[in-house]
């Protein structure tokens, strides 16, 4: 049986993410995804694409560098909060973590700026990575306190999973994928 036009040829929508202005995605309901590969896009760009899962968010992060794979990530998570537009960078703070592995250590690093986020009420919009090695993170974040009339909440992001789990070089630059409990 032939599928319908419209899911055979797909739909192209925006996608989230630094260097998204003018790519879009194509949109591939019988696979499961809200955004499937990339269209237009070039090396440098990072972002994420969410992934359909029955009660978590899925993420596939990808970037040019390692060090934008942890940002793309951070973006991503709290992208998943609210609206990033909104937020201001300001109050920057230094954040450091450690993990026994590229893997750990992104687990631990987007734990870590949920944990600030929730103890502190603040969201955070921007992420600079100053020191990364398999198993160190430092970073300079920078955001703002929670305005519930400018910061709509999205969706409550409770913790980065460890299932499913993966950080691998690609070879037009770097992937990871996160499940986000909600």
């Amino acid at each position: 049986m032939k599928r319908p036009a419209a899911r055979r040829a797909g739909k192209r929508v925006a996608v989230r993410g630094r260097g998204a202005a003018n790519r879009e995605r194509l949109v591939d309901p019988s696979r499961g995804r809200r955004y499937l590969g990339r269209v237009a896009s070039d090396e440098r760009s990072s972002g994420s694409v969410e992934e359909e899962h029955p009660s978590d968010a899925l993420l596939r992060v990808f970037a040019a560098s390692r060090e934008d794979l942890y940002t793309a990530a951070a973006r991503a998570c709290f992208g998943l909060m609210t609206d990033l537009e909104r937020v201001l960078p300001a109050e920057p703070r230094l954040v450091s973590c450690e993990g026994h592995d590229a893997e750990d250590l992104l687990a631990v690093w987007l734990n870590e700026l949920i944990g600030l986020s929730g103890v502190e009420r603040r969201f955070f919009s921007r992420f600079e990575i100053l020191e990364l090695s398999d198993t160190r993170l430092v970073a300079r974040v920078s955001g703002e306190p929670i305005d519930p009339a400018r910061h709509a909440l999205s969706k409550e992001v409770k913790a980065a999973t460890y299932h499913r789990l993966s950080v691998r070089e690609t070879p037009v630059g770097w992937e990871a994928t996160v499940l986000f409990d909600l």
